[in-house]
């Protein structure tokens, strides 16, 4: 009797357990497409485009983190800054590159999780111009820009609006590839558009809306 009660539990527990893994796998994959955006959709600074790469290996066991690791090792924290290595546990601060395309400049700072950025806007900072906020509060900035897209998405997460952010340029030949394979609000978040044009895009490259697998 005892034997087949453990056998039942294994049973029950084992779709549970990979019905979780599933999630886990879907939810990475769907960061690392919106991350891939990210880089994609590169911003004007100082006249010369920019990559933004977050950066992390372990001091413990030396492995290198993709940025979809070091985002998902976040502790959601607003007073810890550290992620965490999924290979040996150890926690540890990550770093964010911002290198021009030309490779004429290149600048490291802390990367902060979604929840670190959003504690550190401010009210006051919405009447701050976009050429002074990049400036004054860069690593804020580029950590906003990496996780929602723009400063205007990042300061609607806390029911602030900020005005003075200009609209990627040629947004559309850029989100084209990532149509349908991720949601047209996530898309729209990252170029500072509406909605209804990402989706009036995709209706007229015959896409099929998102579906999460």
């Amino acid at each position: 009797m005892h034997m087949s009660l453990g056998c039942g539990l294994s049973l029950r527990q084992e779709p549970q357990l990979s019905t979780r893994l599933e999630q886990r796998l879907a939810h990475k994959q769907t960061l690392t497409l919106r991350l891939s955006l990210v880089q994609k959709l590169a911003r004007k600074v100082r006249g010369e485009e920019e990559d933004y790469r977050p950066k992390g290996t372990c001091p413990k066991c030396d492995r290198h983190l993709t940025p979809a690791e070091i985002v998902l090792g976040f502790n959601r924290n607003p007073n810890d800054v550290t992620t965490k290595c999924p290979k040996c546990k150890h926690r540890f601060e990550p770093i964010l590159y911002a290198a021009s395309h030309a490779g004429a400049s290149s600048i490291q700072m802390p990367f902060y999780c979604p929840t670190q950025t959003l504690a550190m806007l401010k009210p006051e900072m919405t009447t701050v111009t976009f050429d002074e906020f990049k400036k004054t509060y860069t690593a804020i900035y580029r950590s906003a820009a990496y996780h929602f897209g723009s400063l205007k998405t990042a300061f609607a997460k806390i029911n602030l609006i900020y005005k003075l952010e200009p609209r990627i340029s040629a947004w559309k030949k850029k989100v084209l590839s990532f149509l349908g394979k991720l949601p047209d609000a996530v898309i729209a978040s990252n170029v500072n558009a509406s909605v209804r044009e990402v989706r009036k895009l995709r209706k007229e490259k015959g896409i099929g809306a998102y579906r999460r697998g």
